[in-house]
């Protein structure tokens, strides 16, 4: 008996609509390695997905060296079609990958070379040789989590929550995981700079650079409670 051959998107489609009956005999195999594939599909598709950020960050990098007569958060939010927070996130990528922090990630396959200075050849060799050492390291919130840019929110072991922590608990269960994301984004923000504070590392910064924060969180603080 012949074999059908499928694809997985075709596969969605069978299974939702029963028009084609598969022979029982031989699907089992075929479905096993429709599996199979779709398992190193992903994996190069995470793998492709976390190198095109990174390069996506070098690029960015060599950008914010240009003077372009707007602050570069300023000219984020003008030519972006992502968000200044998302364009943090990557530089924190791209320099978690610079230090060696990402796993089998070696720093010296990072470019120095901005994506818009490379020749189609040297970017199509960048593209697979980042792909290539991400693969297995999940998609783009596993390795925000891996590099604690993000946090998952879980509550600690340590110590038993008490009833408002429970509440919160319970009405976070019910915000989607892009919600979940946002919130703690800005809790590390937080924590971030009241470390910052603790350290007295805000003190050492320019005086027009602490007066540019406090007005960016002010100016944040006034969209948040709007």
């Amino acid at each position: 008996m012949n074999t059908i051959e499928i694809s997985p998107e075709e596969l969605g489609f069978i299974a939702e609509s029963g028009t084609l009956k598969l022979p029982s005999d031989s699907i089992h195999n075929h479905l096993h390695a429709v599996s199979e594939g779709a398992k190193v599909q992903r994996a190069q598709l995470e793998g492709i997905e976390l190198s095109a950020l990174i390069l996506c960050a070098v690029q960015l990098e060599e950008l914010k060296k240009v003077n372009h007569g707007l602050p570069w958060k300023e000219w984020v939010k003008s030519n972006c079609d992502f968000s200044y927070m998302t364009a943090t996130k990557y530089a924190r990528v791209l320099k978690s990958g610079r230090a060696g922090r990402i796993p089998n990630l070696n720093p010296e396959s990072i470019p120095e070379t901005a994506p818009s200075d490379m020749s189609a050849e040297d970017l199509r060799d960048a593209c697979k040789t980042l792909a290539a050492s991400l693969e297995g390291l999940g998609g783009i919130r596993q390795l925000y989590l891996e590099l604690e840019i993000i946090t998952n929110g879980k509550q600690s072991k340590i110590s038993a929550p008490n009833d408002s922590q429970e509440e919160e608990k319970t009405a976070g269960d019910d915000l989607s995981i892009a919600e979940q994301d946002a919130i703690t984004t800005y809790r590390q923000i937080i924590e971030d700079l009241d470390r910052a504070k603790r350290l007295k590392l805000l003190q050492q910064l320019p005086t027009q650079t602490r007066a540019e924060i406090a007005e960016d969180l002010q100016a944040h603080l006034k969209i948040l409670t709007a």
